[in-house]
């Protein structure tokens, strides 16, 4: 194995729990419920799932005459920042997994469908932007997963070959992104993405505290000589 790389949110920081939180209340106000099933369209990708549009549809359906706008989505996006300028620390584990990855002479990246000055803000504040040699987000001319941009960006930044490296996703749409580009691939299913379907992966974890990064690789090396 040449190199690791990471998903961001939902594997390196869980934002995704407390940004659905916030729509999910919004959703509430106007008596509907956000449901998991659908907001996971929106989990690892971006422009899937638009929480405004499918608002506003359900108030059509119901025959009201309130319209969200810009001001609904606006104060979302205060909460949410409010939210995330908050204490926020790294999911459990992944740090022991970024420590044995450099043990293990491992080039070390992330690969996200958010944008770069989203990953930066966290992992500045975090102390963890020195961990990655190739920090990708989809900025630019690079699409979201499922399109396997930031994979093939990631892996060539850090001058690995894809089939001889690892993704570390916790979402479908990631997943696919990996495995187009023949990545070996571990899915950690949040409490957001636990119904979809890993099938495509190598490995399936409740969790990094599951097993080590060795022996995560050594499990998926061996199923591969059988």
């Amino acid at each position: 194995m040449q190199g690791i790389v990471f998903d961001f949110d939902g594997i390196i920081v869980d934002t995704e729990l407390p940004i659905y939180k916030i729509w999910a209340g919004l959703y509430d106000s106007y008596g509907f419920i956000l449901t998991k099933e659908k907001w996971r369209q929106a989990i690892g990708t971006r422009n899937n799932f638009d929480p405004i549009e499918d608002l506003n549809l359900l108030l059509g359906q119901r025959g009201s005459k309130a319209v969200l706008g810009e001001s609904d989505y606006l104060n979302v996006q205060d909460q949410i920042k409010e939210c995330m300028s908050e204490s926020i620390e790294p999911v459990f584990g992944v740090v022991d997994w970024l420590d044995e990855a450099r043990d293990l002479g491992l080039k070390i990246g992330i690969a996200s469908s958010s944008p770069n000055n989203w990953l930066l803000r966290f992992l500045g504040r975090l102390g963890l932007d020195s961990r990655f040699e190739a920090i990708v987000g989809v900025d630019g001319h690079l699409r979201p997963k499922p399109f396997s941009d930031v994979y093939e960006a990631a892996c060539e930044l850090l001058d690995v070959d894809p089939k001889l490296s690892l993704a570390v996703e916790d979402s479908r749409f990631g997943l696919i992104a990996a495995k187009s580009i023949q990545m070996k691939a571990i899915v950690l299913p949040s409490v957001l993405t636990a119904g979809d379907d890993f099938s495509l992966a190598d490995l399936v974890l409740s969790d990094f505290t599951q097993t080590t990064l060795t022996e995560a690789i050594d499990s998926i090396n061996s199923k591969e000589g059988n």
